[in-house]
């Protein structure tokens, strides 16, 4: 540093140090009395009027400029130090580390500047960022600045508003700093929004000429919900993909569909083009052409598997079925039996594992497999394709059978290799696929069982492998030891089991854990608490149980750890203490006040409390940080959702994907709620348009590996083919019946369709007088599940399938009933059993029992958006149509 820098620099940081309290910025009468001040004789007059114009920060720079080219030298000298004070952004309550990293930019090569934008972030310095970033002229700088230097606007505002009164003034100062680019423009708009001050701006922006003009209306008009208008001013500006998204949420999927590619990291499907062809002529109701349909059935046989894999799931979003079924098979022998099983298809599941479905020899074919597992040349394929077998029998409730094919060859592997034993014992407890939580239980326990004997060595390296999930399963093993010393180890383990819900809990195991638990924290000494405390919190999103994650929050005793006040606001509303939840929310405000999320969390508990005129104000404040970013106005639409508040949810998801600028691929996930939405309100168009978008990202994601797992690629891709085809259909109900009446009987022919049919489509068809279809639909699709519970009387799962048609439908309603409580005697926690009996009782007219029932699926599940509406609905919705 020179004797100049040095000069400059203590200068500044001494006169920070001594102006550390904030400086009101007041005008003085005159700004050239106060320039001309400057040099008055007076001391005390100079440094009055160098503090008032530096407090004045830009405003001042117009006059200080002109004292520069003035004939006083004093005034000169100091106008010259404030106007590089206030061009760099320093002001009178500047740290003096603030301006040490200022004067180091200043004098800074490309890659020192950056780290010096980096440190001022870190300090929330957004005033001279921006500052320094509008001084900067070189273009090599700027360039390699603009990263780090984006959104740095919208934080600043962002913590105006958060100040006490919200800095409203300040906040659009700091965007009307940010270069014109839609993100900053659409924080500016959505902030005009919140302030009431939207269609004022509006007026004044039709007149603007240019891009800028219209991309200046584009924001202002998504932020009004104008979303045609808005879609033309997006495209006048080049913003090609903002105005298909904004025609897509109009229910014009067809510009979406056109310029619409995938992840610029990915590599998708050769056949993108011509699905993307498909899609288009689909929607156009236009014909197929025969050659489109060949090229995507041969790019199948082409390259390797992961692209075959590719290709394959562009012909089930075609619900071309014919060639992609055969092609599943031969690819994934397991992903097949999935796929077919989980229709009820049995004999086709069956057949692509190789089984017999006549005579099924599953013993031995699993013989066969168990005997490669020890050799090393084996690939773990056989494991894979034991837990597929081991889950459809514990499934279809054939426990006889599940011991003969699984009890003694696991024996006989443990007693050949330990190792593999112990590791193909946690592929079958965890399942076939990641993710879905289907398992094979009964013969595992067993095998442990025999293996451990007395050796409580083996017993914990057992239950550390079955039970990995958990941080410390040691730890878990020995205190259901301490908790009921009268189980033996085989006991203690099935205990666990239905703790965790693998197996079902039908005498209340889990909260006899719970209680015995507690009364062993209590009786501890407060020293030794934590460690069990800690281990109950452990196990609290597994188990799902909110009384219990309130109990060990409350035991940690938060103070103002704001990750665990959190937690304890959530839990605090989802058993309904509102009270309590929006005072621990308004706790979090204080500490954390710029975040939405949590003022819009304190706002619906506060309303659900009862006091309407605080949660409003919340929930103000949460629309005024929001400042029309995707992610936290999705998030605000989901805690809405959540409380069951789907109208103020709506309101939230329809503006984060109008809004959507940066975290464009925010959409992608929006897109399951704006369908959901649309399907409650019977808004067809909409849910056709947004699933054949949901479809085509689909068919341009690069991830072929169907296995992880292949519901959630294959037969979702052909559901989503299912789903947009029937909407479509229900949409050209009026201008073409027949055609219509056609395709929805079509479509419902294909697998997965009767999901498609019970969960969306039955109510309007009845509601729509395609009465006779609907029942010749329902007919054939209960007649198959039907001979499936007869075939497999004791699986529970086709049972509540069986239920939850009828329900749908509402038609025989006795007979879904009796399918239900057999089931519900077996699993009386199930989530999704206990919300079928509730739709039965309502379609029946039972509001009570509806509700009683649904109340019930939400204390045992996970949360679930669709129980959670399934509720609403219960409570105040209209009964279906008969």
């Amino acid at each position: 540093m020179n004797l100049r820098e040095a000069t400059t620099y203590w200068s500044i940081a001494l006169a920070a140090a001594s102006l550390a309290a904030p400086v009101t910025p007041k005008e003085p009468t005159a700004l050239p009395e106060a320039v001309v001040a400057l040099s008055d004789e007076s001391y005390a007059v100079r440094e009055k009027a160098t503090r008032e114009l530096w407090a004045l920060g830009d405003k001042a720079l117009p006059e200080l400029r002109k004292a520069l080219e003035g004939n006083d030298p004093e005034a000169a000298v100091r106008a010259r130090e404030l106007v590089r004070k206030i061009e760099l952004g320093i002001l009178p309550d500047s740290s003096p580390k603030i301006v040490a990293e200022v004067l180091r930019y200043d004098r800074g090569g490309v890659e020192e500047k950056r780290a010096v934008i980096a440190v001022l972030k870190r300090e929330r310095a957004f005033r001279q960022i921006l500052k320094l970033y509008a001084l900067e002229k070189n273009e090599e700088t700027l360039s390699m600045l603009e990263e780090a230097v984006r959104g740095v606007a919208v934080d600043a505002a962002r913590d105006c508003l958060a100040s006490e009164p919200p800095d409203i003034a300040g906040a659009f100062a700091f965007l009307d700093m940010a270069r014109p680019e839609s993100p900053e423009l659409m924080a500016k708009a959505a902030l005009h929004r919140a302030n009431g001050t939207l269609e004022e701006e509006l007026k004044k922006a039709e007149h603007l000429d240019g891009k800028d003009g219209s991309l200046w209306r584009y924001a202002l008009l998504a932020c009004a919900g104008r979303l045609p208008e808005a879609a033309a001013e997006a495209e006048k500006a080049g913003l090609e993909q903002a105005s298909a998204r904004l025609q897509l949420m109009s229910g014009d999927p067809l510009p979406w569909l056109n310029v619409a590619g995938p992840s610029p990291q990915v590599v998708p499907a050769a056949g993108l083009q011509s699905y993307r062809e498909f899609a288009i002529r689909t929607w156009e109701g236009k014909p197929i052409p025969a050659e489109l349909t060949r090229s995507l059935r041969r790019q199948t046989r082409g390259g390797d598997e992961e692209d075959q894999a590719k290709e394959l799931r562009l012909l089930f979003l075609t619900g071309d079925l014919q060639d992609a079924e055969k092609r599943l098979v031969e690819l994934d022998p397991c992903a097949a039996f999935y796929y077919f099983e989980a229709t009820e298809r049995v004999e086709d599941g069956l057949k692509a594992l190789g089984l017999d479905p006549a005579k099924p020899d599953y013993k031995g074919w699993a013989a066969k497999r168990f005997r490669t597992i020890p050799d090393d040349d084996s690939e773990g394929t056989e494991v894979g394709e034991l837990a597929v077998l081991g889950y459809f029998l514990e499934h279809r409730g054939l426990i006889k059978e599940l011991d003969e094919v699984f009890l003694e060859p696991l024996l006989e592997l443990s007693r050949a290799d330990q190792e593999i034993y112990i590791g193909t014992l946690n592929r079958l407890f965890r399942g076939p696929f990641p993710r879905v939580n289907i398992s094979t239980v009964r013969p595992v326990l067993k095998s442990v069982a025999q293996f451990a004997g007395d050796d409580e060595v083996r017993w914990g390296l057992a239950v550390a492998n079955l039970f990995d999930f958990m941080e410390d399963p040691d730890r878990l093993w020995n205190l259901t030891a301490t908790l009921d010393p009268k189980l033996d180890r085989p006991e203690r383990l099935e205990w666990l089991c239905r703790i965790f819900g693998l197996l079902p809990d039908v005498n209340g195991d889990r909260d006899r854990f719970l209680e015995l638990a507690w009364k062993a924290i209590d009786k501890e000494e407060p020293g030794a608490r934590r460690p069990m405390v800690e281990l109950m919190a452990a196990m609290g999103d597994i188990m799902q149980d909110k009384e219990n994650t309130l109990r060990w929050i409350e035991a940690l005793e938060a103070g103002d750890n704001i990750f665990i006040l959190r937690q304890k606001g959530k839990a605090q509303a989802s058993l309904g203490k509102w009270k309590d939840a929006a005072a621990t929310w308004l706790k979090v405000v204080e500490l954390a006040p710029a975040e939405a999320l949590d003022r819009l969390q304190a706002a619906i508990c506060l309303r659900r409390a009862g006091d309407v005129e605080a949660a409003d104000r919340q929930e103000k404040r949460a629309e005024m940080l929001a400042l029309g970013e995707v992610q936290v106005q999705f998030g605000c639409g989901d805690e809405f959702a959540l409380a069951g508040d789907f109208e103020r949810a709506g309101r939230w998801w329809n503006r984060s994907g109008a809004e959507c600028t940066r975290g464009a691929a925010y959409f992608q996930d929006l897109l399951s709620r704006l369908i959901d939405q649309a399907q409650s309100v019977g808004d067809w168009r909409g849910v056709a348009a947004y699933t054949e978008a949901q479809a085509f990202y689909q068919a341009a994601a690069g991830n072929g590996n169907y296995r992880i797992p292949p519901t959630f690629a294959m037969s979702t891709s052909l559901k989503s083919r299912i789903d947009a085809g029937l909407a479509l259909a229900f949409t050209r109900l009026d201008r073409n019946r027949e055609a219509a009446l056609v395709e929805i009987e079509r479509l419902s022919t294909l697998p997965y369709a009767e999901n498609a049919m019970a969960d969306h489509f039955f109510a309007p068809m009845r509601a729509a007088g395609l009465t006779k279809l609907h029942d010749s639909i329902f007919e054939r699709i209960w007649t198959g599940v039907t001979a499936r519970i007869r075939q497999f009387p004791e699986c529970d799962n086709s049972r509540n399938s069986a239920a939850w048609l009828a329900s749908r439908a509402n038609r025989r309603l006795d007979e879904a009933e009796d399918f239900l409580k057999k089931a519900l005697e077996r699993n009386p926690r199930q989530a999704a059993y206990l919300d079928t009996m509730a739709e039965v009782e309502f379609a029946r007219g039972d509001r009570k029992k509806a509700v009683e029932f649904s109340t019930r699926s939400l204390e045992e599940g996970a949360v679930d958006f669709q129980l959670i509406r399934q509720h609403r609905r219960f409570v105040e919705g209209a009964f279906p149509p008969k």
